[in-house]
């Protein structure tokens, strides 16, 4: 039986003249032809690429390639029949916006839309021709792409309302392709019919040469897509600069105010004196220069000012490359908008200030000077003032001030009085609505024209007013001024609200306190953290915010000891000074590091008083601020933010930032990953604690061997990175060893004794990546690489990785479940002499059947098996198979052992063992010769001694020259299937081969000529005298029931 199928777009016509096809070639063949019918391209891609198609196929160009590299042969051909596509509209293509075009595949149908604005351009993808001309019948596109023979079979009704607008002649064909098995009376059969002419390897030539043009257009597309994108890119502005301006995108023209065609052409150093800012300016036109004279280097800038067209700043982070641009040197500048960012900054700077002022005050006067004081010392604001409402006069009048600014007050007019102009303005209007104002811009707000004279002059752009509450109405304005429009803005306003509460409550702190401190400290019902202990440390009250913040309730805090709160983060010596102090009367102020209920971390801004009571017996009250958004600003915050807390080495984001700058004075690097195998079982079996143990102690040691040579950190759970520099590549490899020396030791924890084992991924800088990243991403891919390798394994980064991984998890599955459930199977490949075609002997070919009845061939698992733990026991396996066949059926064998296994001496003498006295051959590749040759040749010269044969196999394919053969002592060279197929074509190939032959048997070794699928091949090998021959044209690899069937042919 013959399976047949056709290219799906090719049923589109009908299925008749192919029933017809299928039933006539059945007569010619005098068997079964069994005609099928594929759903679309997507079933046709799919079956192909798993191993699951026809016998002979009508195909495309977009597959035939395909299907001859897959061992297909084409046979046949229509007479005069050529690929053509078109491309088809209903209307005019729209001149703005998308253009949605339909096809079902783009290679190489894409020709067809050269006429088309490609930036334009989106791609419908769809499971046919028909189905595209569909959406474009339904107005879902705006044009599809249209084959030929699908366009003939559409009624003339249906194509009335459409047009051609561009269309393309392929010099391909539709080709019958079959497998080797049926292709001599496949192509006697189709030859017969009048329809059909030959088709050859000229026709696939022809495809490959089409598709590799338009592989070209396609990166051009791509290209031109990419700059189409970034010119549009919302948050990345551009430059690119030669001695002028020659292209930003929009975003920077948005970023600086100025239009792209004023810019564009602009001198860069005219450019540098109008865009950067005075105290930057110097600095960038430095690194103009050395740009422009070809240095190459990265310039980053954390915090870079431009002057807007409008006077104003934008904050900015930038970073600058040098480039090539039309052949002479550039810089190409990226930089990212900042500016509302320092805004913020900026005020939780100014929130910090006055919580520090917050916890210093003692009374109201006092906080509300210092506020003054404190915001523009630690801001550099030109005026802060307090004023309060004087309802006799109705204005609210300065009481308490501070700034350079301070004349601004003078003869100052704010009516409390909504009917007037200066009641109109951010202080009136907070006083009036008890919510905070704001102005952003003095220069285009209208509701400070009363005063914007007198705030220009002033230096004054930008203010807001935070209403103070007390007792249900505003007792205080506080009033900010800025040099900068914009400072102050919506965007901020949480911030500006933080203020105001933080005010309100040390002020009603403050008025409580004067009553009676304990009570007020106890009872107070405010957002601070009060808690009341005994002189034991016994938990006897916690207000609401206590519990609300921890996440307990007050039942299981009550009785406890503050400790329950514990973090892991304040020394023995903080504890202990904690004590003394209170102990000794006085009040403990620190900044306390809290753990709630769920995990979370609380920061609080503390004070704790020592109360006696009038029995003599002592009480301790906290009186804590919740500042856990403040905090990540203080320098203390910052060394918790970037250290891991239990390891106390660098963590991810403490990397990320020092670890570019120690790639910059690097002429060379070494990132690796270091990842503890199975650690998530070490915590499931020894506890939590232990396994913090693990982590503490793998830190300590990586520490301590490489701490003085570069950075040390911990990436993730169980994930650790080292980052040094290195002088020389060599160097890495004994960085290495001595890494998994130290790694390798025993761990003592409560008398256990721990021996972890660990996968690393390593990438190399420069040549992995530039950055940090860039070099962590590759190293991170590497690890997958070794963790799928199995425990204690190592890779580096490969590029082609990331295109073997979906393979790579299939073999493993693969090799686990054939070892786990015994699917390992030898299949056998006769060889023949080539003098008369007897048998002379099979090759073991490993395969895996699984339970359904699949064969998987090595393609799908060799590279993982080989470099997987269960190659010892593979091998093992297949000696014992090897030996159990020829020992049943008395013919010669050949064997292919591993290059990493041949290298091995233990694996040698089971060789010896296994195979003495045993006609088979072990096949072995030029890999074997290449590092440690010496030792190779030791190990041929023991296996040769033992009675044992070795075949040199893939010969030419790796370092071999003719001149190799004399060194090695082999009885047997393979030629490979390569040159095999080249031989009917190619007279330098040929002459090559007759060259290995010949010269093998000059020196008494014998040829075998792998992959023969032609009788052509066959002859012209008979004709060389070379010694065998194997391939499919005289026997595939078959199962060993079907082989010994061949035995009496001996």
């Amino acid at each position: 039986m013959i399976k047949f199928s056709v290219c799906p777009h090719d049923t589109e016509k009908g299925l008749g003249r192919w029933k017809e096809l299928a039933l006539r070639l059945s007569r010619l063949l005098g068997e079964e032809v069994v005609f099928e019918v594929l759903s679309g391209h997507g079933e046709e891609y799919e079956r192909i690429e798993r191993g699951e198609f026809f016998d002979l196929y009508y195909a495309g160009p977009l597959v035939s390639p395909r299907l001859y590299e897959l061992g297909y042969l084409p046979v046949a051909k229509f007479k005069g029949q050529r690929d053509k596509l078109f491309l088809l509209v209903r209307d005019r293509i729209p001149e703005e916006g998308n253009i949605l075009v339909a096809t079902p595949f783009l290679r190489p149908a894409g020709y067809s839309l050269l006429s088309l604005d490609i930036e334009r351009i989106r791609i419908v993808f769809t499971e046919n021709f028909l189905s595209a001309f569909e959406l474009l019948k339904r107005g879902q596109v705006h044009a599809c792409l249209m084959y030929n023979d699908t366009w003939e079979q559409i009624e003339e009704e249906d194509k009335a309302p459409f047009k051609v607008v561009e269309d393309y002649v392929f010099e391909t064909s539709h080709l019958f392709m079959s497998k080797p098995h049926v292709y001599h009376k496949v192509k006697t059969a189709l030859l017969s019919i009048d329809e059909l002419e030959p088709a050859g390897e000229e026709d696939i030539q022809r495809v490959v040469k089409l598709f590799r043009e338009f592989d070209k257009f396609m990166k051009l597309w791509s290209k031109a897509s990419f700059f189409y994108t970034l010119d549009r890119a919302k948050h990345v502005a551009v430059l690119l600069y030669t001695h002028k301006i020659e292209y930003v995108n929009r975003s920077f023209s948005e970023l600086v105010g100025y239009p792209q065609e004023n810019l564009i052409g602009m001198d860069i150093f005219e450019a540098i004196d109008r865009i950067i800012h005075p105290k930057h300016r110097e600095l960038t036109a430095e690194v103009v220069k050395r740009r422009l004279r070809g240095e190459h280097f990265s310039q980053f800038y954390e915090e870079l000012p431009l002057l807007k067209r409008d006077g104003t700043i934008a904050w900015t982070i930038a970073s600058s490359e040098t480039v090539l641009y039309e052949g002479f040197y550039a810089g190409v500048v990226y930089f990212v908008d900042i500016t509302k960012r320092k805004r913020l900054k900026n005020l939780y700077r100014l929130l910090i200030g006055i919580n520090q002022q917050i916890l210093k005050a003692k009374t109201e006067k006092d906080l509300l000077n210092k506020i003054c004081v404190q915001v523009v010392e630690s801001m550099g604001l030109p005026l802060v003032w307090i004023g309060v409402p004087d309802m006799e006069k109705e204005v609210i009048a300065p009481l308490y001030y501070y700034g350079r600014a301070v004349d601004y007050l003078k003869d100052l007019f704010i009516s409390t009085r909504e009917d007037l102009p200066e009641g109109q303005g951010v202080t009136a209007r907070a006083y009036r609505e008890n919510r905070i104002h704001i102005n952003e811009n003095t220069l285009e707000n209208p509701m400070m024209t009363p005063w914007r004279e007198r705030q220009i002059n002033m230096g004054i752009f930008s203010s807001c007013a935070i209403p103070i509450e007390r007792d249900g109405e505003v007792k205080y304005v506080i009033n900010l001024y800025a040099e900068e429009p914009y400072f102050f803005s919506e965007e901020n306003r949480e911030v500006l609200e933080e203020i105001k509460q933080d005010v309100e409550f040390v002020l009603k702190r403050l008025e409580e306190e004067n009553k009676n401190l304990v009570i007020a400290s106890a009872l107070e019902n405010s957002n601070s953290w009060v808690l009341i202990t005994d002189e034991k440390g016994s938990i006897l009250y916690v207000n609401k915010a206590v519990s609300e913040l921890s996440g307990y309730s007050r039942e299981e805090l009550i009785g406890k000891n503050p400790r329950i709160f514990k973090s892991g983060y304040h020394t023995s010596e903080f504890y202990r000074e904690l004590w003394d102090t209170i102990l000794s009367g006085e009040v403990f102020n620190a900044l306390f590091v809290n753990k709630a209920k769920d995990g979370r971390l609380i920061y609080l801004e503390s004070s704790i008083y020592p109360v006696r009571l009038p029995d003599g017996s002592l009480r301790f009250i906290e009186i804590g601020k919740d500042i856990t958004r403040e905090v990540y600003l203080s320098s203390e915050v910052e060394r918790l933010t970037f250290y891991d807390t239990l390891t106390g080495i660098l963590n991810i984001d403490g990397m990320r930032i020092r670890a570019n700058e120690l790639l910059k004075k690097s002429q060379m690097a070494v990132l690796v990953l270091v990842d503890i195998y199975n650690f998530s079982m070490i915590n499931k079996v020894y506890g939590e604690a232990v396994g913090d143990r693990v982590l503490v102690e793998t830190a300590k040691r990586l520490l301590e061997v490489f701490g003085d040579r570069g950075m040390v950190g911990r990436t993730a759970s169980d994930e650790f990175v080292l980052l040094l520099p290195v002088e020389k590549e060599e160097d890495i490899l004994e960085l290495l060893e001595v890494l998994e020396e130290f790694l390798g030791r025993p761990i003592l924890i409560n008398g256990d004794i721990l021996t972890p084992t660990f996968n690393m991924g390593i990438s190399v800088y420069p040549s992995d990546g530039a950055t940090f990243g860039e070099l962590r991403e590759k190293a991170g891919i590497a690890l997958s690489s070794a963790k799928a390798g199995g425990e204690g394994e190592r890779r580096f980064f490969e590029t082609n990785f990331e295109e073997r991984i979906r393979t790579t998890n299939l073999a493993i599955r693969l090799v686990q479940r054939a070892v786990e459930e015994d699917l390992f199977v030898l299949y056998y490949q006769p060889y023949w002499k080539s003098k008369d075609i007897t048998l002379a002997g099979f090759e073991a070919l490993i395969r895996i059947v699984d339970k359904e009845g699949k064969v998987y061939t090595p393609v799908h698992f060799i590279d993982y098996l080989e470099n997987s733990k269960y190659l010892k026991s593979f091998e093992a396996f297949l000696l014992r198979s090897a030996r159990d066949f020829y020992e049943r059926h008395r013919i010669p064998l050949s064997i292919n052992i591993s290059a990493r296994s041949f290298k091995e001496g233990k694996f040698i003498d089971m060789l010896v063992q296994q195979l003495e006295g045993c006609d088979i051959t072990v096949e072995i590749t030029e890999r074997v010769f290449m590092v440690e040759k010496e030792k190779a040749l030791k190990h041929i010269d023991i296996l040769k001694t033992a009675g044992i044969k070795i075949a040199l196999d893939d010969f030419g394919t790796g370092y071999s020259s003719l001149s190799y053969l004399s060194e090695i002592p082999v009885d047997v060279v393979k030629i490979d299937i390569s040159f095999v197929r080249e031989l009917p074509t190619n007279k330098k190939i040929k002459a090559l081969v007759r060259n290995v032959v010949n010269l093998a048997r000059d020196l008494g070794i014998q040829t075998l000529a792998e992959g023969v699928e032609t009788a052509q091949q066959l002859e012209i090998l008979q004709e060389m005298a070379c010694t065998y021959v194997q391939g499919y044209l005289l026997g595939k690899p078959m199962p060993e029931e079907e082989a010994i069937k061949l035995v009496p042919m001996v």
